[in-house]
């Protein structure tokens, strides 16, 4: 399936990306408050997000700032308990302490309302419901990259982020997200589940799942004695660091090839389509 949004800056069901790990772990995460809950999931997108959350909420809508978002979620995503409405961040169409579990997931950095924001949804929100949020971290997504998205209006520093929510809430958790691809290995002999969850699924299911068994084994053997290196009693990672960076370029890469091929041969289509009669 191909996106009908190629920025990217909206996920899509069907979109196969670093966004689709990230934001269906954000919703998993999500989900865990949302049981028999009366819920909101604020600047919802095409609404996958607010369909994941349906299958465990009370009642769950879904809320975009774009109607046509909204048309076409109504279309793509029914059920007696879901719903979708045109809707701003700072004007949220429902009444005072509606939802036990409000959801908004990189939202706020789209805008500069930030306090009208959070003052609108602690307005929907029950006294006693739960906020869930998300962000990125302005120092880590764009200074240390050297790279600005260009849809985003208002990043936060993390500090700054936190410091907002506490401002308007008592009791917070702080959670950090990372996206890694990299090198996984284990010592079957001391490797525990413990503390790590792993989770696996897709658009219409993410469920916890057993740790990924190795493809490949690593023996170290030897006729004297073996003395194994306490780092090799622990799970140890190797992550790639450049690998955003190496799909980034592969993907301008592909591009320009793709737009040089398709302006070379656009005067054959049209050839064809003026001299080739249908099912020649």
């Amino acid at each position: 399936m191909f996106s009908k949004n190629p920025t990217g800056e909206r996920l899509e069901q069907g979109d196969l990306s670093q966004g689709m790990a990230e934001h269906l772990h954000r919703y998993k995460i999500a989900e865990m408050f949302c049981s028999g809950k009366t819920v909101l999931d604020i600047a919802c997108g095409e609404g996958y997000g607010t369909n994941l959350l349906s299958k465990f909420a009370k009642t769950i809508a879904g809320v975009d700032i774009d109607n046509q978002t909204v048309v076409e979620a109504k279309l793509k995503y029914s059920g007696e308990n879901i719903q979708f409405a045109q809707g701003d961040t700072s004007n949220i169409p429902f009444p005072d302490s509606t939802f036990d579990v409000v959801v908004s997931f990189e939202t706020i950095e789209h805008h500069d309302k930030h306090d009208e924001m959070i003052t609108e949804i602690k307005r929907v929100l029950k006294p006693d419901g739960v906020f869930v949020i998300s962000t990125p971290d302005k120092h880590v997504y764009t200074d240390l990259k050297g790279v600005k998205n260009k849809f985003h209006v208002k990043e936060l520093y993390k500090k700054e982020f936190v410091d907002l929510i506490k401002r308007f809430f008592s009791n917070t958790t702080i959670l950090n997200q990372k996206f890694i691809t990299g090198s996984y290995i284990y010592n079957e002999s001391t490797k525990t589940d413990s503390p790590k969850i792993w989770y696996s699924g897709n658009f219409n299911k993410v469920e916890q799942t057993v740790s990924p068994e190795g493809e490949y084994t690593i023996v170290i053997a030897s006729n004297a004695d073996l003395t194994i290196p306490p780092d090799l009693e622990k799970e140890s990672f190797f992550i790639e660091s450049n690998f955003i960076d190496k799909l980034t370029a592969q993907f301008k890469s592909l591009s320009i090839r793709y737009k040089v091929g398709y302006a070379v041969l656009s005067p054959l289509r049209i050839l064809k389509n003026i001299f080739v009669k249908p099912g020649k």
